[in-house]
Order: structure tokens, then C-alpha cells, then sequence
């Protein structure tokens, strides 16, 4: 095998085990950095400067406030997983059902502080996955 196919095969498996990591991740993806952001589907989220979770999109954006800005959430996850029938290869566990139910809280907060009109300082906490199941 020359040395082009072999690069070319190298970057097609690299490329397709990066691109699969998310697939990795414990939990799930919680879309729901601001109250304001999923009150508007996130659209123009990136760019629309009303509140200090704006950093969680679009860090250049907080350039875009007048004054310093704090921000504070939380998303309660209520979760109930019911499995029943359970059949393993054709044979019958001992517990055939079970239920696991729990509810989580996600916060996020934001601070940013401004500087002046094109510099400002931020931080922000937030959660992408999370439940405690």
C-alpha cells in the first residue's frame, strides 16, 4: 500500500473517531443555558446582548453591554425510566421491571463586567449533559 492511501485511510478514521465523541458522553444534551435564550429558541441567541448568558453562545458578545451583568438559572430535569419485559438472549432475569426516577438541578450563572466600551471581563458555569441516573 503507497504512502497516499495508507495518509488518506489515517485521515478518514481519525476524522470519523473525533466526529463520534459526542456519542460517548454520559447523560444528555441539555440545550438550555438561559431561560431567555430557550424562550426564544435560541435564535440570534449568539448576538443578541440582553443578559450575561449571551457567554455561553458567543463569547465577543459580551463587548456588546453598557454596564456590568449578572445572570442565574436553574433547570430542574424530572426523569422517570420504566423498563419492562426484559429478555436477554431468550432467557428471563429475576427482576423482570424496574423504575428510576430523579430529579436533578442544572444551574448556570453568568457575571460580566464591564470595562469599556469594547473591553469587558466575564465568566460564566454552566452544564451541556447532566442527570442522575
Amino acid at each position: 500500500m503507497d504512502n497516499s492511501r495508507l495518509f488518506k485511510k489515517t485521515i478518514i478514521a481519525t476524522t470519523i473517531a473525533l466526529a463520534s465523541q459526542q456519542a460517548i458522553a454520559a447523560g444528555f444534551q441539555l440545550n438550555a443555558q438561559s431561560a431567555t435564550g430557550l424562550g426564544r429558541a435560541f435564535a440570534g441567541d449568539a448576538v443578541i446582548a440582553d443578559n450575561a448568558s449571551v457567554m455561553a453562545r458567543n463569547a465577543a458578545a459580551m463587548a456588546l453591554f453598557e454596564s456590568s451583568q449578572f445572570s442565574v438559572g436553574v433547570n430542574v430535569i424530572n426523569t422517570e425510566i420504566n423498563v419492562t419485559d426484559v429478555k436477554l438472549g431468550g432467557i428471563t432475569p429475576t427482576q423482570d421491571a424496574a423504575k428510576n426516577t430523579a430529579s436533578t438541578p442544572v444551574p448556570n450563572i453568568y457575571y460580566v463586567h464591564y470595562l469599556s466600551d469594547s473591553v469587558a471581563l466575564g465568566a460564566g458555569v454552566y452544564s451541556n449533559f447532566g442527570t442522575k441516573n
